[in-house]
Parts: structure tokens; sequence; C-alpha cells
């Protein structure tokens, strides 16, 4: 949420901005004003020691943001974003019975990891841009897309990974 009020700030700041500029013709520097108070912030935080990316630091399965954290199969994610952060996302432990069909993973300005069991029959479809994606066979892929299939995979049994990754990193290993 920290995240977001910043940005809506900023969007209404310039909504603003433009308005007064059209309507009455007054010329206010919203983003020299905006970016005076950020760098009066900045060094509120020096001199207090006020933590503001533990303020706006969220972790949980789905959503891993200015933070580091790890996962198993038991929290149950389907769909998973990784910004500004680092995540591991343990899949070892499944097995093909109790495997989720789908897997979605996003990561920007971070890193992630995917540890899936040796035996899991997977399809991996990877998109990068500015990236660095590693897959289990050792191919990888900066920009583009890159696509692994175990041979045992079918669409009925297997796992399907897509992953977004853009100016970070996304690791997908096998474990036993």
């Amino acid at each position: 949420m920290g995240l977001g009020l910043i940005f809506g700030s900023l969007l209404l700041l310039a909504g603003v901005g433009i308005i007064v500029k059209v309507v009455f013709n007054l010329d206010i520097p919203v983003f020299k004003i905006f970016f005076a108070l950020l760098l009066v912030a900045v060094g509120i935080q020096m001199l207090v020691g006020f933590k503001w990316h533990k303020t706006f630091a969220c972790s949980n399965p789905r959503e891993v943001i200015f933070s580091e954290a790890t996962f198993d199969a038991s929290h149950g994610v389907n769909e998973a974003n990784v910004v500004f952060s680092s995540a591991v996302y343990d899949f070892s432990m499944l097995t093909p019975e109790n495997l989720p069909r789908r897997l979605e993973l996003n990561t920007v300005f971070g890193s992630s990891l995917i540890k899936i069991n040796k035996n899991t029959p997977v399809q991996i479809k990877a998109d990068g841009a500015f990236a660095g994606i590693i897959l289990p066979n050792g191919n990888t892929s900066s920009f583009g897309n890159a696509l692994y299939q175990s041979p045992d995979y079918s669409p009925e049994t297997g796992l399907t990974i897509k992953l977004s990754t853009v100016f970070a990193e996304t690791r997908v290993v096998f474990v036993e």
C-alpha cells in the first residue's frame, strides 16, 4: 500500500497541477515541489533513523516487495510477484498428485529462485527483458522468450510455469 500511496499522490499532484495551470493560468512547479519534499523526507530519515523500506515492505506468498522471503508448497501459491526483492519458492516436496497445474511468477528488479522436484513433469515458459533467466537444463535468456519442457510433461499431469522477468534474475533448479 505504501508504494501505491506514493505513486497515487504523485499522479494526483500532477493532475491538480495541470488543472490549475489550464483553469487559472498559474504555473506551479509540481514536480520540483515533490522532489524537494522527497529530499526533505530523506534528510529527516537520515537524522532520525526512520526506516522507509521497513514501512513499505510487504512479504506474503503472493507479493514480495522490498524484502526477502522463502516459501514452500504449503503456502498454496499459484501466482506471485517479486518487486525490488528476493524470494525463494520451494516446490520440491510436491508430488505429481498434489501439483498445481499452473504457476505464474513475475520478477521485477529483484531475484527469484524456484526449486522443483526433479521427478516433476514441468513446462517452463519464460519471458525476459534485461533479465537473467536460468532454466533447469542450463539454457539462459536475457531478452525474449525461452522454453523448457521435461520429457515426461503432459498438460493434464504436469506443472506449467510462466515466468516474466524484467531487470531481474529468475533461476529454476531441480532438487531431489
